[in-house]
């Protein structure tokens, strides 16, 4: 999933794709926006409002 970010990819997008190849959600159900939406805010991979600039230790 995180390739099809890096081209640019959106939720709607996203979701077809998993939806495509058979992938079901935690309840058994298809993939939406939202829901594709909340597993990237989940897994870290999507912010709300800005980026953050990394910082060497």
């Amino acid at each position: 999933m995180q390739e099809l970010l890096a081209f640019g990819y959106g939720y709607k997008a996203l979701s077809s794709a998993l939806n495509a190849k058979g992938y079901l959600t935690q309840r058994g159900k298809p993939f939406t926006r939202e829901s594709v939406r909340t597993l990237l805010k989940n897994l870290g991979l999507y912010t709300v409002g800005a980026e953050e600039e990394c910082k060497e230790q």
